[in-house]
């Protein structure tokens, strides 16, 4: 299993069920930075920005 896939399933896993503030759900945000960078280290970083902050565990 990738470090990338990994970094993506705990991402969602800690944001399942929650939304921005449009409703969506909040990894479709995770994803579209994840979009915007190049590297494999910046993508599972991108992944997990917002982990620790907006996690409810």
């Amino acid at each position: 299993m990738s470090f990338l896939y990994r970094a993506a399933k705990i991402a969602e896993q800690a944001h399942a069920g929650q939304t921005d503030k449009t409703g969506r759900p909040y990894i479709e945000h995770c994803r579209r930075v994840v979009d915007a960078v190049e590297t494999l280290d910046q993508k599972a970083v991108a992944y997990l920005h917002d982990v620790l902050e907006k996690s409810d565990d």
